[in-house]
């Protein structure tokens, strides 16, 4: 009897089932056998019932967890905001290596919570100061993919990456950043110290034009000439070679005019 109320109910579920359906028929045979009279609808009663029961079981249980788990969520987040403000009074006394752990201890408990990209970028900020420069930018990209709106977390990218060198990244992380927060003075002046770091590593690759800037800027009398041939041309100093050099170089390149029409300096004894 309690293995065709069984297969009744497994059935229930699974109703085309061949396999329950054999065994609820033989079963019912031997119980027919043993001279126990099979009432088929008091059984299909009694089998409802246990399913109805099983199902109210279920929906409780499905309940109680959800309302645990909901319940631990919260103490998760709440413990998650401590380690946080822990976090944030170690950097206040520049112990990054322990607010770095603490804004760690923050994320294992919501790592993916409402203030989780706080939590990213503020250890980003601890890395920085670890010069963990690498990691830093992972953790202000991953606080970018939860809120890309967050200003902090593009500037703490635009640091990072402004200490790899990698000054064109931090020049687009620090126009990001300022879009977001406009006034902010880091912001503004790390993006000014990116964008002449830029400008020095390109200037560096055009070696030989910038070593004539300088001998122009250090050597009056050659800059006077250089000067001279490049305002007129049709010059008898245009037919020296070196002149017809350093004319299609400032040409070419916006710091070499630059040089040639600044003011000669001369050097102090």
């Amino acid at each position: 009897r309690l293995a065709m109320e069984a297969y009744t109910v497994a059935l229930k579920y699974e109703p085309d089932n061949k396999s329950s359906k054999s065994y609820l028929e033989k079963a019912a045979k031997r119980l027919a056998a043993s001279g126990d009279a099979v009432d088929n609808m008091s059984l299909a009663g009694q089998s409802f019932s246990v399913v109805s029961e099983w199902d109210k079981s279920q929906r409780g249980r499905k309940s109680s967890q959800d309302t645990r788990t909901h319940y631990d969520a919260k103490l998760d987040l709440k413990e998650a905001e401590k380690h946080k403000v822990r976090g944030n009074a170690h950097m206040a006394n520049r112990e990054y290596k322990m607010a770095y752990e603490a804004y760690s201890a923050a994320l294992d408990l919501s790592p993916k919570g409402p203030h989780s990209h706080v939590y990213y970028s503020n250890r980003a900020a601890a890395l920085c100061y670890l010069e963990r420069y690498a990691e830093a930018a992972n953790d202000s990209e991953q606080a970018l993919k939860m809120k890309p709106s967050y200003g902090k977390a593009h500037a703490r990218l635009g640091l990072s990456r402004f200490f790899m060198n990698d000054f064109k990244g931090a020049i687009r992380a620090y126009t990001s950043a300022l879009q977001h927060d406009p006034e902010n003075a880091a912001s503004k002046s790390y993006l000014a110290k990116a964008k002449l770091k830029l400008e020095q590593q390109n200037n560096q690759k055009g070696g030989k034009v910038h070593s004539d800037v300088r001998r122009l800027l250090n050597d009056p009398d050659m800059h006077l000439m250089a000067k001279k041939a490049l305002n007129n041309p049709n010059s008898e100093l245009m037919e020296d070679p070196e002149m017809q050099s350093i004319a299609r170089k400032a040409m070419s390149d916006p710091a070499m005019m630059e040089a040639v029409r600044a003011v000669p300096q001369v050097q102090s004894p």
